[in-house]
């Protein structure tokens, strides 16, 4: 929904550098959509036992916020427009991330998104991340809705096996990669934006 992956990306790299630390790109792609235990966990295999992953987010979210504050959190093409088409048919609606509660509520906020939803469950909510499918299946039970009447809209290969491991149609809109073609193959429909996502209603 957010257009924030790329300052994420980017201001992750810039902190990491910081600690002298160069993240190849695709070991940072694969915590895209994670929780930050998980990416903890990505990282330290990759990069070694040593890596010191909390100091770096703490100063990796510290960039961000200064980006947020500066420039606001832009919306994703063609947002406003689904969630508009979406309330037109009283469809109940919940947004399930992996930013821990606090960060995400404030982030919805800012973008005055947060009063248009009925629900919101966050990495701090579930005992399990993406791709486990336990964050969906808690939205759906938040919203009084089975998991098999459920869409989800989805940039990251973890977030479409989470939806796909729910029984939920998966709606794949790739943002900074597209993903593999096993995770794909899960999708029911991949849309270029979510221009494209409102034509399946």
């Amino acid at each position: 929904m957010l257009d924030t992956e790329g300052v994420e990306r980017d201001t992750f790299k810039r902190a990491a550098s910081e600690f002298g630390y160069s993240v190849p790109e695709e070991i940072y792609l694969q915590v895209v959509g994670r929780t930050g235990k998980d990416a903890q966990q990505i990282f330290s295999n990759a990069l070694g036992e040593t890596f010191p992953f909390d100091d770096i987010r703490i100063r990796w979210r510290e960039y961000v916020d200064l980006h947020v504050t500066t420039h606001g959190v832009p919306h994703k093409s063609g947002l406003l427009n689904l969630l508009t088409l979406i309330e037109s048919r009283s469809l109940p609606k919940a947004v399930a991330t992996s930013t821990r509660r606090v960060r995400a509520l404030r982030l919805l906020e800012r973008s005055n998104l947060l009063s248009r939803f009925d629900a919101v469950v966050a990495a701090d909510d579930v005992t399990h991340g993406k791709p486990d499918p336990e964050i969906f299946l808690t939205a759906a039970q938040r919203l009084n809705v089975r998991p098999e009447e459920c869409i989800v809209f989805e940039d990251s290969a973890a977030g479409i096996r989470a939806a796909h491991a729910a029984g939920m149609l998966a709606i794949l809109v790739p943002d900074l990669v597209m993903p593999a073609d096993d995770v794909c193959r899960l999708a029911y429909r991949i849309c270029d934006s979510l221009d494209d996502a409102r034509d399946l209603f």
